[in-house]
């Protein structure tokens, strides 16, 4: 489901919800969680978080290793690299 941002005019505070498309409007008529003050909730816009897979093009393989190489680029990633968790990951997820 889609997390959605909201905003108090009131007191400034800034909260996440999580709701269907359907309902995503609903927190809009709740109190705020901060000053309690009801009928100042406005969705805020923010942008989207993407995972994007740049490698769509027909003139090359696409998807070889899949999940392991996805792995594999996150276990190197400057902030797991040499670490414990970066290592398990390997251990467990890509082959020998």
């Amino acid at each position: 489901m889609p997390v959605y941002t909201f905003k108090c005019e009131n007191c400034e505070e800034v909260f996440d919800e999580i709701n269907t498309v359907a309902k995503r409007d609903e927190p809009i008529n709740n109190p705020c969680p901060k000053c309690k003050k009801t009928g100042n909730i406005r969705r805020a816009f923010d942008s989207v978080n993407m995972a994007i897979d740049w490698n769509h093009r027909i003139d090359r393989p696409h998807n070889v290793n899949g999940f392991a190489e996805g792995i594999q680029r996150i276990a190197e990633s400057p902030s797991l690299k040499g670490t414990p968790f970066g290592k398990r990951l390997l251990d467990k997820h890509t082959p020998r």
